[in-house]
């Protein structure tokens, strides 16, 4: 009797562990497989995030084993690939975000990253063409008369002017006589065509926008005889259709001018350089300090400098080179006859306060050139720029523009650009821009 119990309880025993019902029976952990999948050129930037604070970046396909069970986002990062002229960005689709990790099993989860459409392009704004042009690289390599790799049509009654590279790729033009910009998300950018946009945003007679580093939009209205400046909260520009969006800053400029345009610099203070006119009203340029750009309302404004000078009438476009100069595309010189001119003012220059007559550091004479418009940084530091009047897109190298005082400076290519009637290349932007300049240009 007592074997015969004996051999019970120790049956009892073996059936318990085989059920799993002890203390230490079966694992208290699951694991999950990231499957990343990328172009051979992209390094991919994948995160793990779980409760209690867990966090993992993979770059490759992995898996994580000794997870607690619970819920684990996956999300990606876009990343860039370098260019000579524009870098491209490649975005990651997730799927199988959130992955539940459950006791010994392994769930599972993908990326796959693709290029993002429109990056890896340079894009001009032609106004009497009503449309926007796409170049790639290779097309901007030599002097030529390529066919734009992308046109895309903005409608038959619009002026197109200014266009802006947003945070995440899209593009915003300038639709003064409809009073709004236009948002062309990239998979609007993939082909030429009329495409309808994919949000509209009503602001009046625009003339330019850019975006700020946390994705807001600063718009130049040009409203009587003053221009004025609005900011346009990135919370309310990602919806779709007609936008309901307000500006939730207004500041009307203290002097006369054509409109504005604008830059940030590397500390995120926004430049705005009222235009003047031919010759009776030289230019402003303002300097709005980064502290007072988070202000709300309409309000008075109130600049941490302003710089003029008598080298600075009815500017055209501008841009900051790495070095922190402010490099500025004018149509008259002193007043002259119509002449073409950039100026450049270094970053010691600019490092004022208050009210101050600085001449430029160097103003410099295009060769060949008609009036400029909108000028631009590429990724190797040479400047590039739309010439309103010749239709053409040139490059000035950096070693060619370098020095002070009175310069000349021939183009190395030059690009012209689809035929019209007259004149009409407004706007030029790098997508993306340069990593090593500020975000907006």
């Amino acid at each position: 009797m007592r074997a015969a119990f004996s051999a019970l309880v120790i049956t009892g025993v073996a059936l318990s562990a085989a059920c799993g019902g002890g203390s230490g029976g079966g694992p208290s952990t699951g694991s999950l497989t990231v499957t990343i999948t990328t172009p051979s050129s992209v390094t991919a930037l994948v995160t793990v995030a779980g409760s209690g604070g867990y966090s993992h970046v993979l770059t490759s396909t992995s898996t994580l084993d000794g997870l607690a069970p619970g819920s684990y986002t996956v999300s990606a990062t876009a990343t860039r690939v370098s260019g000579a002229l524009v870098d491209t960005v490649y975005d990651g689709a997730v799927t199988g975000s959130p992955a539940t990790v459950t006791k010994g099993a392994t769930a599972t989860a993908s990326v796959t990253y693709a290029l993002r459409t429109g990056s890896g392009h340079v894009w001009l704004t032609d106004k009497v063409r009503q449309e926007v042009q796409g170049y790639a690289p290779s097309q901007l390599a030599a002097t030529g008369s390529p066919t734009p790799d992308v046109a895309v049509g903005t409608g038959g009654s619009t002026q197109t002017y200014d266009l802006s590279v947003a945070p995440g790729g899209a593009l915003w033009v300038a639709l003064p006589s409809q009073d709004e910009f236009a948002r062309y998300d990239p998979t609007q950018l993939a082909a030429s065509g009329t495409p309808t946009p994919g949000a509209t945003l009503s602001a009046g007679f625009v003339d330019r926008g850019i975006f700020d580093h946390s994705g807001n939009l600063w718009v130049d209205v040009v409203s009587g005889s003053a221009p004025v400046i609005e900011r346009f909260d990135a919370a309310g520009l990602s919806g779709t259709g007609a936008l309901s969006a307000t500006a939730t800053l207004t500041w009307t400029l203290p002097t006369a001018g054509y409109g504005a345009k604008m830059a940030f610099d590397a500390s995120k203070n926004l430049w705005i350089l009222n235009s003047g006119d031919y010759g009776s009203h030289p230019a402003q340029i303002y300097r709005a300090d980064a502290a007072t750009l988070s202000a709300s309302g309409t309000s008075a404004f109130s600049p941490g400098a302003t710089i003029t000078s008598s080298d600075v009438f009815y500017v055209q476009g501008c841009a900051f080179d790495a070095d922190g100069a402010l490099w500025i595309a004018v149509l008259n010189q002193s007043g002259s006859s119509p002449a073409v001119n950039l100026v450049r003012y270094s970053s010691s220059q600019l490092a004022v306060a208050g009210a101050h007559i600085v001449d430029p550091e160097a103003v410099i004479t295009v060769s060949g050139a008609g009036s400029l418009g909108s000028v631009a940084f590429d990724a190797s530091g040479n400047l590039w720029i739309a010439d309103y009047t010749a239709r053409t897109l040139s490059r000035l190298l950096r070693t060619n523009i370098v020095g002070s005082g009175s310069l000349t400076a021939t183009p190395d290519i030059v690009v012209t650009t689809p035929a019209a009637a007259t004149p009409g290349l407004t706007g030029l932007a790098f997508d993306p821009p340069p990593a090593n300049l500020p975000l907006a240009q």
